[in-house]
């Protein structure tokens, strides 16, 4: 009995210690955040002088934040792609990398996928990971602001900061603030003055971005609703053999080469039909679509599902008989009958 409660205690303390950290890391971004809007109330106040300075800088910090948020949206919820260099074979065609457009550098990243030795591995980046990455983004290229105020030093203005800056940067569900702690001494003829944030607050989806994608890929890892419609769009297909059977006593040949392209020819076709239920799409086309349930709750955002024949790929055709001039031949043993069973993977 004393060991029972000596456990629960430490049970019980240690809930209350992570309700105490979540809280102060709470209250600490609201501060940060309402920190953000003081801020950019207080720059419509600042003197006359000064305003033009602010002006740049803010202005500035909303376009690096712009563009890093543009870089993440566009490369998978990264900034920083991996640097992996990973040797690709059947197994794994496909690295932490993909070139959405082959032969360019326009890469993004993939979320899953099989490393060499065929170990599935998933990368999928976080809200808070991002965030991390666009706060570093940030402080990196802010040097490009500053250099921006060398037409004041022409007029007579005098710049000098004492410390390095630092970024953060907050995301709600249709805006997203951040600010760089800067502080800058500013002289000019008898004014001085010191701005010490330069502030940012843009509309974004970048929220419910994450939280889509995030529910996207969760509910494919656990229903594979993917391979479940590859699966029906295949047995749709005559020339993509799979099962069936037929009155016959020939050999089934197919051309692997063949059954490739028309393989890559039905997935692009038809994988852009894809649709989201809860996700915004035009309701008076929806014969045409096929609507997936339960993947999203409801998200205002248009989601769309595209596959390129020209992405890395790897195709496996059993069996497959390679001493008919490299042609796929399903013979069934017992075909006296002239009937025939084929099943092919």
């Amino acid at each position: 009995m004393n060991k029972r409660g000596q456990v629960t205690v430490f049970i019980i303390g240690g809930i209350i210690i992570l309700l105490v950290i979540g809280l102060l890391f709470f209250l600490r971004d609201q501060v940060f955040y309402d920190d953000v809007d003081a801020t950019l109330a207080l720059h419509q106040e600042l003197p006359a002088q000064i305003q033009p300075v602010a002006t740049v800088l803010d202005s500035c910090v909303k376009g690096i934040l712009e563009e890093g948020i543009h870089i993440g949206e566009t490369q998978g919820g990264r900034i920083i792609l991996s640097q992996e260099n990973l040797p690709h074979n059947p197994h794994n065609p496909v690295g932490p990398t993909l070139a959405l457009f082959p032969g360019t550098d326009f890469q993004t990243t993939v979320w899953f996928y099989h490393a060499p030795n065929g170990v599935p591995t998933t990368a999928q980046p976080t809200q808070e990971s991002f965030l991390h990455e666009l706060e570093n983004y940030i402080v990196t290229q802010f040097p490009f602001c500053l250099e921006q105020l060398t037409s004041f030093n022409n007029e007579g203005y005098e710049f000098s900061a004492q410390s390095i800056p630092t970024a953060h940067v907050f995301i709600e569900e249709t805006i997203v603030k951040g600010y760089v702690d800067y502080p800058l001494a500013i002289s000019y003829k008898d004014l001085s003055f010191t701005l010490e944030k330069h502030v940012a607050s843009l509309q974004s989806s970048l929220h419910l971005l994450f939280q889509t994608a995030h529910q996207i890929f969760t509910y494919e890892q656990e229903h594979a609703f993917l391979e479940e419609f590859v699966l029906s769009v295949l047995v749709a297909y005559d020339d993509i053999p799979l099962t069936g059977s037929e009155i016959s006593c020939q050999k089934k040949i197919w051309n692997p080469h063949d059954v490739t392209e028309k393989l890559h020819e039905a997935l692009a076709t038809n994988i852009p039909y894809i649709r989201l239920a809860g996700t915004q799409f035009s309701s008076s086309d929806a014969y045409k679509w096929f609507v997936v349930e339960d993947v999203v709750p409801s998200s205002p955002l248009t989601v769309q599902f595209s596959y390129s024949p020209l992405w890395p790929h790897a195709v496996a055709i059993n069996p497959q008989t390679n001493g008919y001039n490299g042609y796929v031949v399903w013979e069934e043993p017992n075909t006296n009958h002239g009937l025939m069973l084929y099943n092919i993977k």
